[in-house]
């Protein structure tokens, strides 16, 4: 099973080639899939030459292979907005494809099936073979459906920019600032990316509510140091255990200092301010910063339960209807989601109302001191939301 998502997060990453001047029509996309997953082999000729040319013809019968014998032949194919739904007699899985004016396929993404009989803790069990220290939490309204290690407080990665929004929120609601309120890009401000604005000129003007939703929809580096010079890391601190908040430009500058990284790590409250005067005057730096391993001591921490608590605060904020995550929206009525990572860091943090009114929180955090698998981990949180949805239908 864990071989077939590995090969199917290939699919997801390399196979979604989309041609140009594509046409389609249901029932020959029906049909294409039918044939692609019946088990049968399937023929260069189905597919378009620029297809070909990004994925080799080998690679892609080999995946058609793997999916097909994992889950059998579809059922029922189903057509869900610009998806697919297919189900066979043990699983259910979203399906994209594009056929060209020739009736080839110039567009293929698989999302990963989920099993039909499948339980929590089965679903859960590849997670548990992750590397690492790992905590997750799932909730029914307040009920656990499943944890472990739910109470500790683990590197979250851009996960705080939750705790930011958060106080962006109470700013907001008790009249101190408003959504439309402008604030200017300065150069002292600047991190790298992820993100678009550290390529905005100085002196431009974003309002409050850009930057929010580039924070946390595009988890944009810049706007969230913006917002935190704005609010203040006090402000902040109260939804993170009050630990010292390190911004994105101070976090990358660390990480290209292993000696004051060392220092930072064990020092007290005081001088990590001091430490952060003193970056002050050094300039960014290169891209490079961001391939630095994990270093405890150097980063944002907070646990499972508290990251539930504190998506659930800021759920309603429109935001968060710009970028999904891994949660199919046709399967729920509202979501919230932001991650974070760095290597060594994998955090996946979901909210969910069901159309039936029930409500769900999904967080995984995963540590380690090497790279961690993160597809295989995506793949696998990924599944277990679909298979959350399935209990609402």
């Amino acid at each position: 099973m864990w071989k077939l998502l590995r090969n199917i997060l290939v699919a997801l990453l390399v196979i979604n080639f989309m041609a140009s001047n594509v046409k389609s029509e249901e029932n020959q996309d029906a049909t294409m899939l039918e044939l692609l997953l019946s088990g049968t082999p399937v023929q260069a000729s189905q597919f378009s030459a620029g297809f070909l040319n990004a994925v080799p013809f080998e690679q892609i019968n080999s995946i058609l292979k793997n999916i097909s014998g994992e889950i059998g032949a579809p059922v029922r194919i189903m057509p869900v907005g610009e998806e697919y739904e297919i189900t066979t007699l043990t699983h259910v899985m979203r399906a994209t494809i594009v056929l060209d004016d020739e009736g080839k396929i110039g567009g293929l993404f698989f999302r990963p099936p989920t099993p039909l009989d499948a339980t929590l803790p089965d679903l859960l069990r590849p997670l548990e073979q992750v590397q690492g220290k790992t905590s997750y939490l799932i909730l029914q309204g307040e009920s656990i459906l499943a944890q472990k290690d739910a109470e500790v407080a683990l590197a979250i990665g851009s996960a705080f920019k939750l705790a930011i929004l958060k106080a962006l929120q109470n700013e907001i609601s008790t009249g101190n600032r408003k959504w439309d309120d402008v604030v200017l890009l300065t150069a002292n401000l600047r991190s790298l990316p992820s993100g678009i604005l550290q390529d905005f000129p100085d002196g431009a003007p974003i309002t409050l509510h850009t930057l929010a939703a580039l924070m946390i929809s595009n988890s944009d580096n810049t706007a969230t140091d913006m917002l935190l010079a704005l609010l203040g890391r006090e402000k902040v601190a109260l939804y993170l255990d009050n630990q010292f908040v390190l911004s994105t430009r101070e976090f990358f500058q660390l990480k290209d200092d292993r000696e004051l990284a060392e220092i930072f790590a064990n020092a007290n409250q005081a001088t990590k301010l001091n430490i952060s005067e003193q970056l002050k005057t050094r300039s960014l730096p290169s891209l490079d910063a961001g391939a630095v391993p994990y270093r405890e001591g150097v980063e944002w921490y907070l646990s499972a339960r508290a990251l539930c608590e504190l998506i659930k605060s800021v759920r309603n904020l429109d935001i968060f209807q710009i970028n999904p995550g891994l949660a199919l929206r046709d399967q729920w009525e509202s979501l919230a989601f932001k991650g974070g990572s760095e290597l060594g860091v994998f955090n996946l943090t979901t909210w969910m109302r069901a159309k039936n009114g029930r409500e769900y929180c999904v967080v995984i955090t995963i540590n380690d001191n090497s790279k961690l698998p993160e597809a295989e981990i995506a793949s696998a949180y990924s599944i277990v939301l679909g298979h959350l949805a399935g209990l609402n239908d």
